[in-house]
């Protein structure tokens, strides 16, 4: 979930709620995108993500000093937040091989993936307790 506007209040509200059902968002900050309620290791994972720019499950592991299974799991993790966007190619030895990097701030993962003509947006402002409000838009890829 992309998530603009927030507030410090509203803010601790969603990382908060996210954090019980250990969920994660991505907020758009400026030019900027930040992870709410993720773990540090998470966070972690990616802030090297945006220092690489595209990369894969390998380079991860190696850069952080951990295993390719806990590269990968890591980057399934945020390729499920949306935070990630993964490419399928083909390994220089053979196979199958995922890229990742991080989405560009105009467009979401499905945009990124399948192109805005196929992507159903569904945009939400919602007031919060203090009169401000949240823009949250969450895209599905149609049917």
């Amino acid at each position: 979930m992309l998530v603009t506007g927030l507030n410090n209040d509203t803010r601790e509200t969603i990382v908060i709620a996210f954090e019980r059902r250990e969920l994660i968002a991505l907020e758009r900050l400026g030019d900027d995108l930040a992870l709410l309620a993720a773990s540090e290791v998470l966070s972690d994972t990616f802030k090297l993500a945006r220092e690489l720019g595209t990369f894969t499950a390998t380079t991860v592991a190696e850069q952080l000093r951990i295993t390719a299974p806990n590269a990968n799991n890591r980057l399934k993790r945020l390729v499920a937040a949306r935070a990630l966007v993964r490419r399928c190619g083909v390994a220089e030895r053979g196979g199958k091989e995922f890229t990742y990097s991080v989405p560009e701030m105009a467009c979401t993962r499905e945009e990124a993936v399948r192109g805005p003509a196929q992507t159903r947006h569904s945009r939400s402002t919602e007031p919060t307790r203090d009169g401000s409000f949240v823009d949250v838009r969450t895209s599905e890829p149609d049917a």
